[in-house]
């Protein structure tokens, strides 16, 4: 109900992306986006699961409950900063990463969260010096699938290194 009440308010202020942090898919995680689905079916809104470096949230986790789901007003945001590889790397700070990973959820991306990653710490300032992401790979990949869904630029307020700033500068 509370998930109905946000999505309502979004459609009345303007807004037709919602998103959560959901937990790993579960019974109830299936029923409660079964169920908004079916809420905003008749209208422009969009529901959508973020990924995480969590077990049973990764792009892979995500990716099989929303091809279980198979709604096409629900879908992916993958945030740059939560993907982690085997090795607990984020791949989206090595050559290739970016393209691996876009290929992953492309055909349910609908939201994009863009930040640096600095020092193995993310939702840094992009393009701050030190900054990992492959960012012309990022933008380039995004292109050529033709990426239309929103992109939203979310790095923590403060850099988390007194030296960030002075560094742009």
């Amino acid at each position: 109900d509370c998930c109905r009440r946000q999505i309502d308010t979004m459609l009345k202020l303007g807004g037709v992306v919602w998103g959560s942090h959901a937990a790993a898919s579960d019974a109830t995680m299936v029923k409660c986006y079964q169920d908004l689905a079916r809420h905003v079916e008749s209208t422009p809104a969009v529901i959508s699961v973020e990924n995480s470096e969590r077990e049973g949230m990764e792009t892979e986790d995500r990716m099989a409950f929303l091809n279980e789901l198979d709604h096409p007003q629900v879908g992916m945001i993958l945030d740059i900063g939560h993907v982690r590889n085997g090795d607990g790397a984020n791949p989206m700070c090595i050559p290739g990463g970016p393209t691996q990973e876009l290929e992953k959820c492309r055909n349910r991306l609908c939201h994009l969260h863009l930040h640096g990653f600095k020092d193995s710490v993310d939702h840094f300032p992009p393009l701050v010096d030190g900054d990992a992401i492959q960012w012309v790979e990022l933008f380039r990949v995004l292109h050529e699938i033709g990426y239309d869904g929103a992109i939203n630029f979310e790095p923590v307020g403060e850099p988390r290194h007194a030296n960030a700033i002075e560094s742009t500068a």
